[in-house]
């Protein structure tokens, strides 16, 4: 009879322990789910600020090749400006021989 009584609870005691981590594995899933969608969501935002700091990049390469072309363009301009003859002026023709 104690024996019996004994082994009752113990079966009670399992049932109500195995419910427990049931529970325990839906509410883990429900957690999964959760999470999952939250990084989801966290990595969409990522992959968005990516691709705003690729174009952004893309522009600031845009205008550094603008403005290196630019400055190539002035230096060249300074280059033909010194091959150039200077013509000959009044104040620089009548110079007096220094002594």
């Amino acid at each position: 009879m104690v024996t019996s009584r004994r082994r009752i609870e113990l079966e009670e005691r399992v049932k109500a322990l195995e419910e427990e981590r049931n529970t325990l594995r839906v509410e883990v899933e429900a957690m999964r789910a959760v999470a999952e969608a939250e990084a989801q969501r966290a990595i969409a935002e990522l992959e968005a600020k990516s691709s705003a700091l690729e174009e952004e990049v893309a522009k600031l390469k845009e205008q550094k090749k603008a403005l290196e072309m630019s400055t190539a363009n002035a230096m060249a301009l300074v280059e033909r400006q010194e091959e150039t003859p200077k013509k000959a002026t009044v104040s620089t023709v009548m110079q007096p021989i220094p002594a």
